[in-house]
């Protein structure tokens, strides 16, 4: 027994460490919420554009997301621009129609949205289809 006594001695102070060092998701602090942006871009099909902000801690882990309904949605790029509107009964969810922002491989599309005080801005390049084999 005495030659467990050094052993066990620093035992009770690494269980307290490790118990100090968990946390529980309901002390997690809650951040300010942002924006963030789903764009489907695809040659011949309608711009989809899915805003959403973040959600506090306890929701997110509950798969919960909240929608972003109201915000100014435009799509442009170097040669053309376009306002996006939002789909009826979808909050969130703005599109437009191909004639208006065609999407075309290769080319670079800018998103801009404006909720209230915050702006989200994105960028992306549409891909050109992979050939099949």
């Amino acid at each position: 027994m005495a030659a467990l006594r050094p052993i066990l001695r620093p035992l009770p102070w690494l269980i307290v460490g490790l118990l100090a060092a968990c946390s529980k998701p309901s002390q997690i602090e809650d951040r300010p919420q942002t924006l963030y942006v789903q764009a489907y871009l695809s040659p011949g099909i309608d711009p989809e554009v899915h805003l959403r902000q973040t959600v506090q801690p306890e929701r997110y882990w509950r798969g919960y997301d909240e929608a972003v309904s109201g915000a100014d949605v435009a799509l442009r790029t170097d040669d053309r621009a376009a306002t996006l509107a939002e789909r009826v009964g979808e909050p969130g969810t703005s599109w437009g129609t191909h004639e208006a922002m065609p999407s075309v491989a290769g080319r670079t599309y800018f998103l801009m949205a404006t909720a209230g005080e915050r702006q989200l801005t994105a960028h992306t390049t549409v891909p050109f289809p992979a050939p099949v084999t």
